[in-house]
């Protein structure tokens, strides 16, 4: 049974040794040199061979020129110092100078080149230079005003952007738009070349921006864009190669076919590209081809579910299902329609991250035999990989989620969505060694204007006091998707993190679009509960008023709901979540109700670490199972996850990506676990220092709970109090409090 407790269907997909030999080895410390090496370890997998690179660099030439000329030299001054009765150490000063300058002469040669403008930087190190330095930048560091990318673009990168439909039909725009991401796929497989993601690149759909603007939001160096017009049978597609830097066209072509030939008309337009690359930038490179052989009905089919599965929402998933499955019955061997099908049946299922109502455990057990197909036809597609991956993250298998994520990666550099879904695994796996940040920055590198990988990369900011990037990254966010409800829930994170709780409660109160879904509620239920109105904020979600009252002390409040939550018919039962309710009978004192919800979570994890090491959640079900097998007298259990805590504390303390809040609150359980209380109480004033909203919580922790007999640990809850109101006098004062009804208002 997963985590949420759906079970994971059985089948072949279990058993795949042929494409996973070994799911057993630990693949986070993997995963962190494949991430570690983002930049340049995808790249360095396809670079030019390293001789003709020197060959390309004139480093032969250099080299031979410089041992002649050095022997000519040596010559000369063993023929000539005599004369003039030098001593010998001049000769050796010589010959060493000399042999010390042949290394200098080959760095030289390496880096820089002759040209008409004198001696410059090398194209290819300036473009190694610059992509290590995007990897620092593209998470939004200080920007000047308005820009939302301050990379310089490698001149092997491309963005195709969404193709204009000229068709008397506008229905016929799923064709254009397919065209473009055909050719995009197409082009992200081509050795040493930068391909912008379809989330970023169709961003610009329908605006007249500036070729140069495009380029420089999406950091890229040339771009594509055309048009199609269909009519019948026939089809007349467009295209042309921009360069960024000028403005120029470097190729354009027209071809009028008909839709037999469609892919044949995508391979010679990615061919005329790589073509027109070729000689400066990515030297000898394979051209890659579609090799597709599919009836016209079911091409299109395809195009119009490709078109609405990206829509994200549950109406749009639907159809896009149903059109997957019509192209099917034309043609039951068509790859991208069973790719497209089995992420459909996922997306449609009730998992948090899904857009449907399907229980998971049905909606796995559809995707199966249709990825099971997939596979049999083509295990090196990374289009299949990814779902792979998708649907082993979304049935709790970490190390096979993890697995097919790193092969669609290896499979294909810009693959920016199995980044995606391996920055969810990693941060689902509660793995202290996992870089979920850098990650996140790479999906973001391949993909600079998506508002879904920009939206990732910030969840990960504020939590580590990153307050300046997360910043950064909510001004690119309302650049590329106006008016964003992420963008006023952000700024509530900032706030909140930096515990400025009147203004948070300010951002609810000018934003109407927080309060139009319950997903975004729990901030202001917070904050009401802080301030005393809890009971006003319950109804916008229950469980989440529940999790509230249990982990900030509100007893009474929690006792209620819980009657409320627990005790009616079944159709009444609000779902709790587990771990909650853990917390909950701990806090009653029923340790054993909580020992066996904790347990059932244990054996649910497929490795060492898991959902009970979530960091969102301060590692809360580790903490628990920690404290209520020592009240058990389990000490073997006991220990086990207290070593897993200091491990944890241990790796997130020196973390570079950022320490994240969670660290010094898991050092002062673990102190005070172990009797410490004096580096327990430091902890704590570390904690509440960098992250005063949430640190009322601490005084109602079970792991803390002895600490109350400490002066110090009194001292630190006043402060936290009168924290909390002083900002509800400012709220008061500001008329945001008592709240209105328009405040709980989704109209």
């Amino acid at each position: 049974m997963t985590a949420n407790g759906s079970f994971r269907p059985k089948g072949k997909l279990e058993n795949l040794s042929d494409y996973a030999p070994d799911y057993t080895v630990d693949r986070f410390l993997l995963v962190r040199g494949l991430i570690l090496k983002t930049s340049l370890a995808t790249q360095n997998s396809q670079t030019l061979s390293f001789f003709s690179e020197l060959r390309r660099r004139h480093v032969f030439k250099v080299g031979s020129a410089y041992v002649v000329i050095a022997f000519v030299l040596a010559q000369v001054a063993d023929l000539v110092l005599p004369t003039f009765n030098a001593p010998f150490w001049v000769n050796q000063t010589i010959f060493f100078m000399l042999a010390l300058g042949f290394p200098i002469a080959l760095v030289l040669a390496w880096a820089f080149e002759l040209t008409p403008g004198g001696v410059k930087l090398d194209a290819s190190a300036q473009s190694t230079q610059t992509l290590l330095e995007s990897e620092s930048q593209d998470v939004g560091e200080s920007q000047d005003e308005g820009e939302t990318s301050n990379t310089v673009p490698p001149e092997a990168s491309i963005a195709v952007l969404p193709f204009v439909n000229l068709s008397s039909d506008s229905e016929q725009e799923y064709f254009s738009d397919g065209i473009s991401e055909e050719l995009l796929n197409l082009l992200a497989k081509v050795r040493r070349m930068r391909v912008t993601a379809r989330t970023s690149s169709f961003q610009f759909k329908g605006k007249n921006l500036d070729i140069s603007e495009v380029g420089r939001v999406l950091g890229v160096s040339h771009v594509l864009e055309g048009s199609v017009r269909k009519s019948g049978d026939r089809v007349r597609i467009t295209a042309q190669l921009i360069e960024v830097a000028t403005g120029f066209h470097k190729w354009s072509e027209t071809y009028d076919r008909t839709l037999d030939d469609i892919f044949a008309i995508q391979d010679e337009i990615s061919a005329a590209i790589v073509g027109a690359l070729k000689e400066h930038m990515l030297g000898d490179v394979e051209t890659p081809t579609s090799t597709r052989s599919i009836s016209t009905e079911a091409y299109e089919k395809y195009l119009i579910g490709q078109q609405l599965i990206t829509q994200r929402t549950q109406e749009s998933i639907e159809q896009a299902k149903a059109c997957f499955e019509k192209s099917l019955v034309l043609d039951p061997c068509f790859l991208p329609s069973l790719t497209g099908l089995a992420d459909a049946l996922l997306l449609l299922s009730d998992d948090d991250i899904c857009y449907g109502d399907l229980p998971l455990n049905e909606s796995l057990a559809l995707a199966l035999p249709v990825l099971e197909s997939a596979l049999a036809q083509n295990p090196d597609s990374e289009e299949v990989q990814t779902s792979l991956s998708f649907y082993y993250h979304l049935s709790g298998d970490t190390h096979k989620a993890q697995f097919h994520a790193e092969k669609a990666i290896a499979i294909n550099q810009n693959c920016s969505r199995a980044y995606r879904i391996l920055g969810l695994i990693l941060k689902r796996s509660g793995n202290p060694h996992a870089l979920v940040v850098q990650t996140r920055e790479k999906a973001l590198h391949l993909s600079p204007a998506s508002p879904t990988e920009l939206n990732n990369l910030f969840n990960e900011l504020p939590v580590r006091g990153r307050y300046r990037e997360a910043t950064a990254i909510l001004d690119r966010i309302e650049v590329v998707e106006h008016g964003s409800v992420f963008n006023d829930w952000g700024r509530f994170a900032i706030a909140w993190n930096r515990g400025c709780l009147k203004e948070g409660l300010a951002i609810y109160a000018a934003s109407n679009k927080l309060r139009q879904d319950r997903q975004w509620s729990g901030g202001l239920q917070l904050v009401l509960t802080l301030f005393g109105f809890g009971a006003a904020a319950e109804d916008l979600d229950l469980p989440s008023a529940f999790k509230i009252y249990c982990q900030y002390g509100y007893r009474d409040d929690a006792r209620r709901l819980w009657r409320t939550l627990s005790e009616g018919t079944t159709a009444e039962r609000i779902h709790v979540p587990e771990i909650i309710s853990s917390l909950w009978h701990v806090q009653e004192g029923r340790y054993e109700e909580a020992d066996l919800i904790l347990r059932s979570l244990e054996q649910a994890q497929s490795d060492q670490w898991g959902i009970l090491f979530d960091i969102d959640e301060y590692c809360l079900g580790a903490r628990l199972s920690w404290f209520v097998r020592e009240q058990l007298g389990d000490q073997k259990g006991c220990l086990d996850y207290a070593q897993k805590l200091k491990e944890i504390y241990s790796v997130r303390l020196l973390d570079h990506e950022g320490v994240h809040k969670v660290t010094h609150y898991i050092g002062a359980c673990i102190a005070n676990m172990d009797g410490d209380k004096e580096t327990a109480i430091n902890e704590l004033r570390q904690h509440v220092a960098r992250f005063p909203g949430s640190s009322s919580k601490i005084f109602f922790d079970p792991l803390l709970q002895d600490l109350a007999e400490v002066p110090a640990f009194e001292n630190i809850k006043h402060k936290a109090m009168d924290h909390i109101a002083s900002e509800k006098q400012a709220a008061l004062d500001s008329g945001l409090l008592p709240p209105s009804n328009d405040l709980f208002s989704r109209s």
